[in-house]
């Protein structure tokens, strides 16, 4: 578990639990840490985790980190030309050998458009979307939604 916000504070801590002995444990992190954050997303590939986004209280955060757990070490990507927005409360799902970002909020409004991050080059693109009258229109703006990969990606939202 990463991050988070207590209603006062948000934070950059790594806690790992042991679903053997249902025991927590903070391991000691080497090198640069995240910017402490809420409402960001991370997702696994094998014993890497990818890292996008999420908000620090007073900021929209668009910044992209590997945490290796092997190594007990971070990595930043550099910043990308096209990369989303500062997001909080958007949804990251992998599929095959990338990272699907959905939604969130951009701290102007709520977002609906869908990134790409590519595992194999390390970089972002962002899809044109089809639609046809029989699937409707682009799916409205949303933050705090869920979405789960099941040979596709379905969202949802329930407010």
């Amino acid at each position: 578990m990463f991050g988070g916000y207590n209603g006062k504070n948000c934070f950059n801590d790594i806690d790992v639990l042991d679903i053997e002995t249902y025991s927590w444990s903070r391991p000691k992190i080497e090198g640069s840490t995240p910017t402490a954050r809420n409402a960001h997303c991370m997702v696994t590939v094998g014993t890497l985790l990818y890292l996008f986004g999420g908000h620090t209280g007073t900021k929209h955060l668009k910044d992209t980190w590997i945490f290796d757990t092997e190594a007990l070490a971070w990595k930043e990507l550099p910043p990308a030309s096209i990369a989303p927005k500062g997001l909080r409360g958007h949804t990251a799902n992998l599929v095959e050998n990338n990272i699907y970002i959905f939604g969130g909020y951009d701290g102007g409004g709520r977002s609906n458009e869908l990134y790409i991050f590519e595992l194999a080059g390390c970089q972002w693109t962002q899809p044109k979307l089809n639609y046809s009258e029989a699937i409707g229109s682009l799916p409205s703006g949303r933050q705090r939604h869920s979405a789960s990969t099941i040979s596709r990606i379905i969202s949802f939202d329930f407010s």
